[in-house]
């Protein structure tokens, strides 16, 4: 498993017993249907995890980021009796252990999202050379802009996001865009973030 944890450890006992105390009313919020339109739910959770760092990834004392995606269970009353959500782990994000493809390409930047490095397969994908030192938010399409602050907060509070889609500009005359999904996480040491992002 993604965690370590068995079936038999789970079930019967409260979701919040594996979900990290900080996290615990994001979840709550998750399972209120008068918060959000519609049934789909996908958000961000840190869970107990028990793996060996080396089979663990990215663990941040004892819990692991993980994507929630799934629906609500609702009463003709409307009542909410449940959710069915599939947690999948977010693979860590290094130039070292990640097999880059012809659609990926990896960008550093501050933790106010300014860019620091972007690499070559950008260019090569059609993208700008002369991103360096904007903001992340001064690159992204200006109807994607929530977007990208959802995530930025939730890379702040866990350490890891993957973003939905959004358009990031390729070149400024005329002004063109390419979607593209995000997959960050902090680099402590680096103090910086590292992302990529496939087409």
């Amino acid at each position: 498993t993604h965690l370590g944890i068995s079936q038999v450890e789970v079930m019967g006992n409260s979701m919040l017993d594996l979900i990290h105390p900080g996290d615990h009313e994001n979840f709550s919020s998750a399972l209120n249907c008068h918060l959000f339109e519609g049934t789909e739910r996908s958000f961000f959770l840190r869970m107990k995890c028990v793996l060996a760092k080396r089979n663990a990834g990215i663990i941040t004392n004892g819990y692991k980021v993980m994507r929630c995606s799934g629906y609500l269970l609702m009463m003709q009353s409307g009542d909410v009796t449940g959710m069915v959500c599939v947690a999948s782990a977010i693979p860590p994000i290094t130039s070292t252990d990640l097999r880059m493809t012809h659609s990926m390409f990896l960008l550093r930047s501050s933790t106010d999202l300014t860019v620091l490095f972007v690499d070559h397969r950008f260019v090569k994908m059609g993208g700008m050379e002369n991103m360096m030192h904007k903001s992340l938010y001064q690159l992204v399409h200006p109807a994607d802009i929530p977007v990208i602050s959802s995530a930025h907060k939730t890379l702040v509070a866990l350490g890891q996001v993957v973003t939905d889609r959004y358009r990031l500009q390729t070149s400024q005359s005329p002004p063109r865009f390419t979607w593209v999904e995000t997959h960050a996480t902090f680099v402590l040491n680096a103090r910086a973030q590292v992302m990529t992002s496939q087409r």
